[in-house]
């Protein structure tokens, strides 16, 4: 019952007001009670759903409140999810994860991470485990999208193989595509990894992928010790040097134990 609940100082819903109103046209309650957490904590007020209950008498009536989040009448229908894409786009180039939570502290790891998953669909890129960037803000030309089309499908037949790994690819672009690499803002820090995301975007009508392979049939082994016995199948006979060829060949991690395979 409201009661029973804590009374809140005049200066300090003052404050949490005008966070609010700057935050504006969207501010989740997460980040309001992240702002002002030790100060409310002194009060006994120890999460955003009972600020909620707080502070929404004090709100102007123009603002909406909902369930998770603070708008504006024009934005009603916006969620925690539309809070955390706009502050996405927001950034010219990458963001980390680290600068995601500072713009928008207080939800749990994983909310950051579905709503990341969500954004993925959208050019969402991981340059890294732990950095983005947007597809449109690599300014990846046509003509380059059609090259990477023309040299994956080259591996393909080359190898004789429906399935590449990303290392693969990117060893080839090293070798012989060095300014496409380049135009395509690979670094060599995370290379395969952002070389996988940067196509798993692009070719995701053409290709099927599971980080960090990539194949042009639908069913397909997810491991590189299947797909080396899967390829051992189809021999009458094959030698030691045979394997260790194909493997390297393929940029798969050697086999540890070849006796045993």
């Amino acid at each position: 019952a409201v009661e029973y609940c804590v009374k809140l100082p005049r200066i300090l819903i003052s404050k949490i007001r005008k966070f609010i109103i700057d935050k504006l046209p969207i501010v989740a309650y997460a980040v309001v009670y992240e702002e002002f957490k030790y100060e409310l904590m002194k009060f006994g007020v120890d999460n955003r759903y009972y600020l909620k209950g707080l502070i929404d008498s004090e709100l102007p009536d123009k603002l909406v409140t909902k369930r998770d989040v603070i708008t504006v009448e024009e934005k009603k229908n916006k969620s925690t999810y539309d809070a955390m894409k706009e502050i996405l786009r927001a950034f010219d180039g990458e963001i980390t994860l680290e600068e995601l939570k500072e713009k928008m502290p207080g939800l749990k790891n994983h909310n950051y991470e579905n709503y990341i998953s969500m954004e993925e669909e959208n050019g969402l890129i991981r340059m890294s485990p732990r950095t983005y960037i947007y597809y449109d803000k690599l300014n990846i030309s046509k003509e380059d999208v059609y090259r990477l089309e023309n040299i994956i499908d080259g591996l393909y037949d080359m190898l004789d193989s429906d399935v590449l790994t990303a290392k693969k690819i990117y060893t080839h672009l090293r070798i012989f595509e060095e300014e496409l690499l380049k135009r395509l803002n690979i670094t060599a820090k995370f290379a395969d990894f952002e070389l996988f995301s940067i196509l798993q975007y692009i070719f995701r009508d053409k290709y099927y992928f599971n980080r960090p392979l990539i194949s042009r049939v639908e069913e397909f082994e997810t491991t590189a010790y299947a797909i080396i016995k899967e390829y051992t199948y189809k021999l009458d006979k094959f030698t030691y040097s045979d394997l260790k060829d194909y493997i390297a060949r393929m940029n798969f991690a050697s086999i540890a134990n070849y006796t045993a395979f």
